[in-house]
This record gives structure tokens, C-alpha cells and sequence, in this order.
């Protein structure tokens, strides 16, 4: 009877010690300021801490727990988590950056480090991550991209035939969404017209784009009309939801979300707009937004540069010929 209460004594204190490690670590996870998940091989959410949810816009836990993990990746980074929890299950701590996707449909990019986490025989049981939201980071380094391709661009240009195109695929790759349009002022000034188009899958949304060159929008018409009448930068973070976006985007709704334009000045007047569309609905960045609004300052000084070059060699030719 003796030795049965000694030992009933040592496991109730053993149930407590195991009860005051787990309240302290349930603290401790709750004040730490990143996310923090615990996954089952399965991808399983098995725990996640206050700040978990709030990378996953989530309220409480329980909209979390039990769910695969991958639903909340872009599916574009689903190898990239797969590369990371193989790594975790061989033991070894890893690093890598992949999109998440909210319950709201926000995209955050975070820095993910996974740990494995032994189980009582010794195996890796489930896996422990660490989430840091790098967003922020990673629109810096967009925007500086931004900035050193289309420098490039109009270094490397002489005429603006040349580097219209070559513009569209530059921003188009540092903004890392997939359409890229220019809208050209009319001599009238009455309508805009697509001039130029680029595309990341040109198969994919050719449709759109044929539709969008064999349509004129005048002021406050659609997204670039809206643009050149008002003069500044614009965005629309889900056309789905925005009146101001009239066309189809394409034969299959919802392909194309995001979207933004922004006016090129000439002097004191629009010389046209360039847009750009992205499959995903994107957050307003408003950094990026006065980024594209210099970039457009930028090219409206290189059209004035070209035109004036141009018009030099127009009257060379002409003093030659009356020589």
C-alpha cells in the first residue's frame, strides 16, 4: 500500500510538473511576435499560436488546426513546402520563402524554418515552423527591381517603338504578374487604343489581348480611361470586384485579378497609359504605386528626349538634302 501511494504521489506530481512545462510553453508561444505551427507528417495543422493566425488572417485557431497546411500555400510554392518538410523529416532544420494565402485571399510572403520534432521511439513525429512575415522585404526588393529595369530599358532604347515593348516585359518580370498593356493618347485626345501588349503565357490570354487592342476607351472608360482622365496611378485589388474594370478578362472568368495603371507624361499631357494585370487579387501597395507613378515620369522624359532627337536628325536630312 506504502510503495502504491508513493508512486500514485510522484505521477500526480509528475502530471503537474507536465502540466506547468505545457501552461508555460502555451504562454510562451502566445507572447512569441512569429508564427509558429505545429504540423503532422501529413501536413496537419496540429497547433498554432496567435500569431500563426494572424498570417493566416484567422480570428482563433480552431479555423486552423486540422486543416492541410497546403491549402494556405500558393500552389506555385507547393514543392517548395514539400522540399522543406522532407528535410524535416530527415532530421535537418531548414530555411526557405513561400507564399501564403489567408482565409481572406491576401497573399503574405513569409520566411518559413522548419524544425522536426522526435517523437517518444525517436522518430521525427511532427514538425515544428517557424513563420516570419518578410512582405514588406520582398516589396522593397520588387520596387528596386522595378527601378534598375527601367533604367535599363531606356538606357539600352533609342526610339520609343523600341522600348515601349521592351518596358512592358521588363516591369511586367519585376512585378511578377503576368499582362503588360500600353494605352496611346489619340491624336484627337478623344479615345485611348492598345498599342502594345506582353504577356508571361501569351497562349493563355491572347483572347484578352485581342480584345483589348481592337477596343478605344475614352476618359473615365474602364481602367486606363480612368487613368489618363485623373492623371495619376491607379489600382484595383480583384477586378471581380471592381465596377471600374469593364472587360472580360478572359473565356475563363477570373483568370487575370490584380490589375494597375499608371499615366506617362509628355509635357502637360498624357502621352498614353501602360496597365498591368496579375492572376492573383493583390493588396494595394502604395509604395509600388508612387514607384510606378516615377517610372512614369521617367518614360514621359525619355519620349520628350526621343521626339526631340528625332526631330534634330529630321532637319539634318532636310539642311543635307538643300545642301
Amino acid at each position: 500500500l506504502r510503495r502504491d501511494q508513493t508512486r500514485r504521489l510522484q505521477a500526480e506530481r509528475e502530471q503537474v510538473r507536465l502540466q506547468e512545462n505545457e501552461q508555460r510553453l502555451r504562454s510562451i508561444l502566445e507572447a512569441e511576435p512569429q508564427g509558429i505551427l505545429v504540423s503532422g507528417l501529413d501536413h496537419r495543422v496540429l497547433q498554432i499560436n496567435p500569431a500563426g493566425c494572424f498570417l493566416f488572417d484567422a480570428g482563433f485557431s480552431e479555423e486552423i488546426m486540422g486543416r492541410d497546411l497546403r491549402d494556405f500555400v500558393h500552389t506555385s510554392d507547393h514543392q517548395q513546402l514539400d522540399d522543406l518538410h522532407k528535410a524535416a523529416r530527415e532530421g535537418r532544420e531548414t530555411r526557405g520563402r513561400c507564399r501564403l494565402v489567408g482565409l481572406s485571399r491576401q497573399i503574405r510572403w513569409v520566411e518559413m524554418t522548419t524544425v522536426p520534432l522526435p517523437a517518444e521511439n525517436g522518430s521525427v513525429g511532427s514538425i515544428l515552423s517557424v513563420l516570419q512575415d518578410v512582405t514588406e522585404q520582398k516589396r522593397a526588393d520588387r520596387r528596386q527591381a522595378l527601378q534598375h529595369a527601367v533604367a535599363k530599358v531606356l538606357a539600352a532604347s533609342s526610339t520609343v517603338e523600341q522600348a515601349i515593348p521592351d518596358l512592358l516585359q521588363a516591369i511586367v518580370v519585376s512585378l511578377d504578374w503576368q499582362v503588360g498593356l500600353f494605352w496611346r493618347v489619340q491624336d484627337d485626345r478623344r479615345s485611348l487604343r492598345c498599342a502594345h501588349g506582353w504577356s508571361v503565357d501569351s497562349t493563355m490570354i491572347q483572347e484578352f489581348l485581342r480584345n483589348s487592342r481592337q477596343q478605344d476607351h475614352g476618359p473615365d472608360s474602364d481602367l486606363p480611361g480612368c487613368c489618363w482622365a485623373r492623371g495619376e496611378p491607379l489600382w484595383i485589388e480583384d477586378i471581380a470586384e471592381a465596377p471600374l474594370f469593364t472587360r472580360e478578362s478572359l473565356e475563363a472568368p477570373g483568370v487575370l485579378r490584380g490589375a494597375c495603371a499608371f499615366p506617362i507624361w509628355l509635357r502637360a499631357n498624357v502621352y498614353g497609359v501602360m496597365e498591368f494585370l496579375s492572376r492573383e487579387a493583390q493588396a494595394e501597395d502604395r509604395d509600388l504605386l508612387r514607384a510606378l507613378g516615377t517610372t512614369g515620369s521617367q518614360i514621359g522624359l525619355f519620349v520628350e528626349r526621343a521626339e526631340v532627337e528625332a526631330a534634330l536628325h529630321q532637319n539634318e536630312a532636310r539642311t543635307s538634302l538643300i545642301i
